[in-house]
């Protein structure tokens, strides 16, 4: 229940930052003397473009995810490879539970219509993942928001050592 609240509330504020985010951020930067606007409005064009880069890296994360799974479910010929494709990259934008539902429901495809192959699916969606998670995602992520990819990855593992799912998201 508290999960539910917690995923409403955020809905609901995304929501109305999504639709008023513009002009709130300017009445919070018309709020502060006049000396230091610029600066804070620099500091709001800094974080939104921070922001949108982390979020356009994981939608292309998450996009190539979908896509190898769905090709490599259709070289080894298992049946439901789109369906399984498409949930997997939706599935990868969750952070840390992602990776390992998006391999969940392949592995279960095939083991309820090719089970000779299941291992070598298991395999590979797992090599996928190493290569996304350990050599893409830090370069991508490093190019949208404008960091080095091993800075990038260590924002990342310290944020989730300090603050867990919120903490990894936000370094």
């Amino acid at each position: 229940a508290t999960l539910l609240a917690e995923l409403l509330i955020m809905l609901i504020l995304s929501f109305y930052f999504m639709v008023d985010g513009a002009r709130l951020a300017d009445s919070l930067i018309r709020s502060v003397p006049v000396r230091v606007q610029d600066d804070a409005r620099f500091l709001v064009v800094s974080i939104h473009r921070a922001f949108a880069g982390f979020l356009r890296g994981q939608m292309i994360q998450s996009l190539v995810g979908g896509l190898g799974t769905g090709v490599i479910m259709s070289l080894l010929h298992v049946d439901y490879a789109l369906l399984s494709s498409v949930v997997a990259a939706l599935v990868l934008l969750i952070p840390f539970v992602g990776p390992v539902v998006a391999v969940v429901l392949p592995l279960a495809m095939a083991l309820l219509t090719h089970p000779e192959v299941t291992f070598f699916l298991f395999v590979a969606l797992v090599a996928l993942q190493q290569v996304i998670f350990n050599v893409l995602t830090p370069r991508i992520l490093s190019h949208q928001v404008g960091l080095h990819p091993l800075l990038v990855f260590f924002a990342v593992l310290t944020g989730a050592r300090v603050a867990g799912v919120w903490g990894a998201v936000f370094g």
